[in-house]
């Protein structure tokens, strides 16, 4: 049994459930599609303080498990498996001491097809902490594989693309910066905002940035190249498995911004913070949530 909950999230079959509450309870449960009754088949008092965010593979393992996740206030990490037949999750790791501070979200990848094994694929964890550090984690192991150091400013928000070969995070200094996952380098940083950037969403092609901020904008931002090491202006390639090898060797990407989206304003209220920005399915239009109240909804193709 839950307190107050703060946060859940449904795996893309809609079978299974992970939610958290304000006292530091996780609980997985099973839904039945039919009557929509939960099962909890998992969970504990996983946290000492509030679960500030939850997330759901969308992918099942290949025995079948449906990995899970919860962050905290308290810094902690923890991450579930649902079985295959959905009768149990049990706890995988937890992480108590990487982050010393709330860890705001947390986000899975999945590195699919790469190198000589297309089969295969690495599911990818990715934290965002008001320490100043993102961190990944091979989601299965719980083994780290790399800390993003921001300085002293709180990182908001975390986002693979669809191919988990590039980590975008959002800070509190306005920024947006672009990572490789696993060596943890630096790629590109944008700017443009003038206040925390809260949110960010990659589209379905993974050329374009999607962030929503403090300072009532969201903005679009688009790859131009990716320069790759002793071969500069090297063209982007949309295949994964180019992608992969071009991130791999690449030393920075050139983006543009270009799409400003300012918030629809309703009244004259003091806070006028864009909370979400998300594409829709085509990649063509976005739709923005606002504090004030306001949802918007923009032609991308117009606005280029």
């Amino acid at each position: 049994e839950l307190y107050s909950v703060e946060h859940a999230s449904l795996s893309r079959s809609g079978k299974v459930v992970i939610a958290g509450d304000s006292m530091g309870g996780v609980l997985v449960c099973r839904c039945s599609p039919s009557n929509a009754n939960l099962k909890v088949i998992g969970g504990m008092a996983a946290h000492r303080k509030q679960v500030n965010w939850t997330a759901v593979s969308q992918q099942r393992e290949g025995n079948g498990e449906v990995l899970c996740a919860s962050c905290a206030e308290d810094g902690s990490i923890c991450c579930f498996a649902a079985s295959a037949n959905l009768l149990e999750a049990p706890l995988l790791w937890r992480h108590d001491a990487v982050h010393s501070s709330g860890v705001c979200t947390v986000t899975f990848g999945i590195q699919k097809g790469l190198d000589a094994f297309p089969d295969q694929h690495q599911v990818l964890l990715a934290t965002a902490s008001a320490d100043g550090t993102a961190r990944v984690f091979d989601a299965r192991s719980g083994i780290p594989l790399s800390v993003l150091n921001h300085g002293r400013t709180s990182v908001e928000w975390v986002a693979f693309d669809p191919t988990a070969c590039l980590l975008a995070t959002s800070s509190h200094d306005a920024r947006v910066r672009v990572w490789n996952p696993i060596s943890g380098e630096l790629l590109a940083v944008l700017e443009g905002h003038q206040g925390g950037v809260c949110f960010l969403e990659w589209s379905r092609c993974g050329q374009l940035i999607a962030s929503a901020s403090k300072d009532g904008t969201a903005r679009i931002w688009e790859i131009q190249r990716m320069d790759i090491k002793d071969t500069c202006d090297a063209p982007v390639v949309n295949t994964r498995l180019s992608r992969a090898a071009a991130v791999s060797a690449c030393c920075a990407i050139r983006w543009r911004c270009f799409a400003r989206l300012p918030m629809v304003r309703i009244g004259k209220g003091p806070d006028f913070t864009v909370l979400e920005v998300r594409f829709t399915r085509c990649g063509t239009r976005v739709a923005t949530t606002c504090i004030n109240g306001s949802i918007a909804f923009w032609n991308l193709t117009v606005l280029e």
